[in-house]
């Protein structure tokens, strides 16, 4: 009775195992959706009963995650990646859909008694007076780093920037600012808004700005596919609208 009795547990423990591992929902993202994810995801839980993971990280990391076969329902990134993935078959074409576009600001500790961000002039300014500017690392494949590195060298500025640069690996450029590592932060706007406590003063100029577009798609081995669509009609719905506008993004659907 005993062995028929463990025997009873082990099944019914196997089975419950694959009843939780079924309900796990995977969302790959860049740190630029986070907040707007953070959002709806308890909604969706609670209506779907689906647990949701949030694997939070930069474009480039993504995507070798994504090229590895790295398993994930839902991935966030932009259209030429997503375009490139689903030509390799990993995404399910039919799903990519438009989501937003965001621009790179620039923030500070606290608020300056005059401060102007209007033209290539005034961004100099802010970067002279800067004792340390802090942005993503080129290195670690997010967009905003690789675009300031490329723009510092056409300006001819990447000499006196490098000795300042705080080079962050991933994460929120403006977390700096607050442990005191960096008084001058470049990132994407939606990220410096999620830092609270830091003083965002506003985009960088026209001339110098870069705008960085995000597509949603499901992965071709999501196992949640119908789920996954409605993630996707959840994201591009009007109420999400809103939220991405409040993030310091514009939607684009």
């Amino acid at each position: 009775m005993n062995v028929f009795t463990c025997l009873l547990s082990f099944l019914l423990l196997c089975v419950c195992s694959t009843g939780v591992l079924a309900q796990e929902f995977t969302v790959f993202t860049t740190g630029t959706l986070k907040g707007v994810l953070s959002e709806v995801i308890p909604d969706f839980e609670k209506k779907t009963g689906l647990h949701v993971t949030v694997v939070n990280e930069t474009a480039g990391v993504l995507s070798k995650m994504v090229g590895d076969g790295k398993p994930f329902d839902i991935v966030i990134l932009p259209p030429p990646v997503l375009e490139k993935f689903s030509k390799d078959q990993k995404l399910i074409p039919s799903s990519v859909r438009p989501l937003s576009k965001v621009g790179i600001g620039l923030a500070t500790k606290s608020a300056l008694p005059t401060e102007e961000l209007k033209t290539i002039s005034d961004f100099k300014v802010f970067l002279e007076h800067a004792q340390k500017i802090a942005y993503i690392d080129p290195a670690s494949g997010g967009s905003s780093g690789i675009y300031l590195d490329q723009l510092f060298k056409r300006l001819g500025w990447s000499d006196w920037i490098k000795p300042k640069a705080v080079l962050v690996q991933g994460g929120l450029a403006g977390t700096t600012l607050i442990n005191g590592q960096a008084d001058l932060a470049i990132h994407q706007l939606s990220e410096l808004l999620q830092v609270p406590g830091i003083h965002v003063v506003g985009l960088l100029p026209e001339e110098v700005q870069s705008y960085t577009y995000y597509s949603i798609a499901v992965g071709s081995q999501s196992r949640q596919v119908d789920r996954s669509m409605e993630f996707i009609s959840i994201l591009v719905s009007e109420q999400t609208v809103k939220i991405i506008s409040k993030l310091g993004m514009t939607a684009l659907n």
